[in-house]
């Protein structure tokens, strides 16, 4: 059995006078396209001085042109409640003790957490298709999926549907406390393993 402690910051994380606002536009084109746009923002004040505070945005768009929607968004967290300082606040050394690791100097520290989505669908009559990307990177944790999918309305309130999903997740987490060269250790011993795969998903849609 193996087990992970969570840092203990993450159960100093206490966020107060949060402040959220979004916005939305919808314009429509003479040739009957349409392009929506949007955007989020959020707010907060960590209660523990040593964590940064919160501030994140993102923003999204799509096009719509006879059947077809293209959308696009992205989102970042210019500050995301980590320490400010200390063995955490950094990407680790794998030829260092995790408990000897050095984040006094900036360059060194975490890069903004982000999300980068885009998707693609197309429907005529009966028939409707999407292909549609995700990929995010947090504290150098990188998530990619991939995922296409297909579906037709047999009636109107009965659609089946078939998806198929392609995923991948890279880890940076630190494989072991206090082990000094951390990349001999096999994948399988280490805390947080990489992984991927496939995944289908058929079924019907009955809407009432």
């Amino acid at each position: 059995v193996q087990t992970c402690a969570l840092p203990i910051w993450y159960n100093e994380i206490e966020i107060k006078n949060i402040f959220s606002a979004g916005i939305n536009y919808l314009y429509y084109l003479p040739n009957g396209a349409s392009i929506a746009i949007s955007s989020t923002f959020e707010k907060g004040t960590n209660v523990q001085h040593n964590i940064e505070d919160l501030l994140a945005y993102d923003f999204a768009i799509n096009m719509n042109y006879f059947g077809f929607d293209l959308g696009f968004s992205y989102g970042i967290w210019q500050k995301y409640s980590k320490p400010k300082n200390g063995i955490y606040s950094c990407p680790y050394n794998s030829s260092q003790q995790f408990s000897n690791q050095d984040c006094s100097n900036n360059n060194l520290k975490y890069k903004k957490p982000y999300y980068i989505a885009a998707g693609l669908a197309y429907e005529f009559g009966p028939f409707a298709t999407s292909i549609t990307s995700f990929n995010s990177n947090f504290h150098n944790n990188k998530f990619n999926v991939l995922s296409l999918g297909v579906d037709y309305k047999l009636q109107k309130y009965l659609i089946p549907y078939f998806e198929i999903t392609n995923f991948s997740f890279e880890s940076d987490q630190p494989i072991a406390s206090d082990i000094v060269d951390q990349l001999s250790i096999s994948p399988n011993d280490r805390q947080v393993r990489d992984n991927n795969g496939m995944i289908f998903l058929t079924g019907i849609s009955y809407i009432f």
